[in-house]
């Protein structure tokens, strides 16, 4: 949130930013670059977890040798990419209020890449 959205949210609009920024440091916040992560439900993190907690005692050369792992990713063409950032505590990095979320917006290229055992 810019510090002008939360000195008008808290009714400070009259005070100076330089006062407001102040107080919000003495307090343990600071301004930080939004971080971003994946778009997860509840019902997407439990999967993700059950998964892995199955398969945390394989060996690779045994049972990971018959999988292959695949990822993707997009590039956007022409998008404009703006700086956003957030008033936080510094252990508050990846709670879900101080967190963004990538949408794509305009004309992208996909790119798709896999790996496997041996």
């Amino acid at each position: 949130m810019k510090l002008i959205d939360l000195r008008r949210e808290a009714g400070l609009s009259h005070v100076y930013n330089g006062i407001v920024h102040r107080a919000l440091v003495s307090r343990g916040l600071h301004l930080y670059h939004e971080e971003f992560k994946p778009i997860l439900g509840p019902e997407h993190k439990l999967n993700r977890l059950n998964y892995c907690c199955a398969k945390g005692t394989w060996h690779p050369a045994v049972e990971w040798a018959d999988y292959m792992f695949t990822d993707e990713m997009s590039i956007e063409v022409g998008a404009v990419f703006g700086l956003s950032l957030v008033w936080r505590e510094k252990g508050e990095k990846w709670h879900n209020d101080c967190i963004g979320t990538k949408k794509k917006n305009g004309t992208s290229v996909m790119c798709w890449g896999a790996i496997g055992w041996g």
